[in-house]
């Protein structure tokens, strides 16, 4: 079996990633072993809601100043772009890269997009290819001065030896980049512009270690700056060769065998990279969804929906740019739902452990203490449904979002009366707000329960609470070992089976109320006259006289000059033949009835269609087989 030479790229662009990280895991296995739960338990318990106000403060302002990427580009093309539609665009695409990556893609296709308006798009993704490479050169500046002792972290290069020919590859990465576009000479990328680059990318590395720093003390090391600065360095040039977005996993593994090296516990220095991904990553990408809840629901996102994603490239602007729109189609509503999830896998983390603030105290000495368990058990609930209902989020459906707009309230009643926490509030708020941002967006009325579907949601639902149960139990006998305040067994069990109860008694009812309620019908029945109509002034084809049958239903266009047949059995709806009626109405008929079916939750499918029309099936989306032949006998 023979292997091109893109298929082998292919593969080693998923491979290569896995053992890096593979490696880098089997390198710190001694440390991972030496995690206290305890001590990170206390420490992100110590911080102050004031403080932790400060940090996520601190992170946004780092991640600003990527905002000069973009300024910096545009005024090198001179493209005349609003400041605020630049600020908003630089954010939605770093915050994007830093969650998502995509090798990039995800924030070529946000500028590509955004700025499209006012650059040409061969000289925007020229220019965008040239700038990418710059963004590592900050990195490759800090690399050099690490390795010039200026911000020290040697320890851990002699402890973990593999790391300096990878420090050093980056610390070279700057200087021959630099030769590399002066022997291509200025027609590539002028000078002036890898200067200015380079400068924000020494300014974003910098500002995200100055964060690290910050959260550092803020827990309550001693550690000298330059110390810190150093470890940080080393564990980024760790995190870029395993090209997993931000480094996850790579970065946190080095970053903690440095800090253990500097006399940092274990468990603060993972409670201060848990807020670091919180500050730095995670909140920016919140506000990068809500930024692009507002820049892709205008005329980006119409752009998208009137161009096929299949169909030539002389309309939609190249293979690259297809792929582009395609993505932003679907990354806002993406984000949604994976955002969901992470607020429901958050809950899930939260319920676990007792909340420890003056409020649940004074809850604690007002209220029984079984009305402090029910609320746990109601914010449980809430983080279920989120997880839940993340991919029906994805799908657009009404009856999610009316169903998310309740799990909110729950989870929210159940925060109110276990006492306040800054971590679940925003898990909460920013879901709900999130929700009322993108309603409009929920066109579908809803998905069709299948036996398989209703099965894949049982077993998540259950895997959800068994992990709860699990990873509570094991808290409850490390706790009762070491003295830290955990919820006793009995507790965690009644937790996790009223919170299920709740969840599945909700569902149910809210599934039956909504159906009661909302019974949308999807074309007309058999009017012989009307149909008759329409094929004596407009025509039909070869299957057109099966309509007068009598067992099909009929969708018309808004003229009603022309119209589809088709049937429904079970999650599908099978449509006979082409569209009978006006020739010129086809298109936008069959466009006007797969939106309809697309809204009720059904699957189309066509049966026996024209030859030349293959390309406007194959528009919309269609796959074909041959089913069969068909022969006139005499």
């Amino acid at each position: 079996m023979k292997f091109s030479k893109q298929r082998i790229m292919t593969i080693a662009k998923i491979i290569l990633p896995i053992v890096l990280i593979g490696f880098i895991f089997y390198q710190g296995q001694n440390e991972l072993r030496s995690l206290s739960l305890k001590e990170s338990i206390q420490a992100i318990r110590q911080v102050p809601s004031w403080q932790f106000i400060l940090l996520i403060l601190s992170g946004l302002l780092a991640v600003s100043t990527m905002f000069f990427y973009d300024f910096f580009l545009l005024r090198s093309l001179e493209a005349k772009a609003p400041v605020g539609l630049i600020f908003r665009a630089s954010w939605i695409a770093n915050s994007f890269n830093g969650i998502i990556g995509f090798g990039g893609l995800a924030g070529m296709a946000i500028r590509s997009a955004l700025y499209r308006p006012f650059v040409e798009g061969g000289r925007l993704l020229k220019a965008i290819g040239w700038m990418a490479p710059t963004l590592i050169s900050g990195l490759s500046i800090l690399s050099t001065l690490s390795l010039l002792h200026i911000f020290p972290a040697f320890e851990v290069l002699e402890m973990k030896k593999w790391l300096w020919p990878v420090i050093i590859g980056v610390a070279l990465f700057f200087p021959l980049y630099l030769l590399f576009s002066f022997r291509r000479g200025n027609s590539s990328i002028h000078p002036k512009s890898i200067a200015l680059y380079s400068v924000v990318s020494l300014a974003e590395w910098f500002s995200a270690g100055v964060v690290v720093y910050l959260i550092l003390a803020a827990l309550g090391t001693d550690v000298s700056f330059a110390k810190v600065i150093g470890v940080f360095i080393i564990a980024a040039t760790a995190g870029l060769i395993s090209m997993v977005p931000g480094g996850f996993g790579s970065f946190d593994l080095v970053f903690l065998i440095g800090m253990q090296r500097a006399g940092v516990e274990e468990g603060i220095v993972l409670t201060g990279l848990l807020i670091y991904r919180l500050v730095y990553y995670l909140i920016p990408f919140l506000i990068g969804v809500v930024f692009s809840a507002r820049e892709f629901s205008g005329p980006v996102v119409k752009m998208i929906e009137d161009k096929p994603i299949v169909g030539p490239s002389v309309e939609v602007g190249g293979v690259i740019w297809r792929l582009q729109l395609r993505f932003l189609s679907k990354i806002r509503h993406f984000t949604l739902a994976l955002i969901t999830l992470v607020a429901g896998i958050t809950i899930w983390g939260l319920a676990i452990l007792p909340p420890v603030s003056t409020q649940y105290e004074y809850l604690e000495s007002k209220l029984p203490h079984e009305a402090l368990l029910l609320a746990n058990s109601f914010f449980l609930m809430g983080g279920l449904l989120f997880v839940l209902l993340s991919t029906a989020l994805y799908r657009r459906t009404k009856r999610s979002l009316y169903m998310m707009y309740g799990a909110s309230f729950f989870a929210l009643v159940g925060m109110a009366l276990r006492g306040f926490n800054l971590i679940s509030f925003l898990a909460v708020v920013v879901v709900l707000a999130l929700l009322l941002m993108s309603r409009n967006a929920f066109h579908r009325e809803r998905t069709l329960i299948t036996t398989s579907r209703f099965i894949r949601v049982a077993f998540v639902g259950l895997l959800y609470i068994g992990g709860f149960i699990f990873f509570g139990y094991a808290f409850y006998a490390l706790g009762s070992a070491d003295g830290t305040e955990v919820y006793p067994s009995h507790e965690i069990f009644m937790f996790a089976a009223s919170s299920s109860i709740f969840a599945l008694v909700y569902g149910l009812v809210f599934i039956r109320l909504f159906n009661s309620f909302n019974q949308p019908v999807l074309g007309e029945r058999f009017d012989a006259e009307k149909i008759e109509t329409v094929l004596r002034e407009q025509g039909g084809n070869y299957l057109s006289h099966l309509a007068f049958l009598g067992d099909k239903r009929f969708f018309f266009s808004e003229t009603g000059r022309s119209f589809i047949q088709f049937s429904q059995t079970g999650n599908r709806i099978m449509m006979l033949g082409d569209p009978s009626g006006d020739p010129k109405e086809h298109s936008q008929v069959i466009a006007s009835f797969l939106r309809r079916v697309e809204d009720l939750g059904y699957i189309p499918n066509i049966y026996q269609i024209q030859a030349q029309n293959m390309s406007l099936y194959h528009d919309f989306g269609f796959n074909f087989f041959k089913l069969g032949e068909e022969a006139i006998v005499d």
